[in-house]
């Protein structure tokens, strides 16, 4: 009975917890919580949640998070390549409008596809900078009078 208050109040709390305006911190807890998920092979879903709607703004906080050593570390990029593509993979659901074009995202995955020296993480970074151009590409409108 105990045990089942304690992980109540543990739900209760984090329900709490996500209140509030995401937006301002570029989301970059959930981020992190999701990449550490990601890492330890297990999801509760809440950090799956906003990360689908997080859309460019994934970049941001990873940006906030790592240093320029560690967006070289081929380790750290594995861990975190999977939340980029995640950011993106339905990108009806992204909240700002704006995040849904990858632009941060795009210079971010060109800087790392430079940066990292082992190809075959070169050739996974340039598979998911292609096919997050090729989810975004169906969904972003361009202005009135583009080519």
């Amino acid at each position: 009975m105990r045990l089942y208050s304690v992980a109540w109040y543990l739900l209760l709390a984090l329900s709490f917890s996500q209140g509030g305006d995401q937006h301002e911190d570029y989301s970059v807890r959930d981020v992190d919580e999701a990449i550490t998920e990601h890492k330890h092979g297990y999801s509760l879903g809440f950090a799956d949640k906003h990360v689908d709607r997080l859309g460019d703004r994934v970049s941001i906080a990873l940006l906030k998070l790592y240093t320029e050593t560690e967006l070289k570390d081929s380790q750290k990029v594995r861990e975190f390549l999977p939340i980029v593509l995640e950011a993106f993979k339905y990108p009806q659901l992204i909240a700002i409008p704006a995040d849904k074009e990858p632009r941060v995202t795009k210079y971010l995955l060109e800087h790392l596809e430079r940066e990292v020296s082992d190809p075959s993480l070169k050739k996974e970074i340039s598979n998911v900078r292609k096919t997050i151009q090729d989810l975004t590409s169906k969904i972003v409108s361009k202005p009135t009078g583009a080519p």
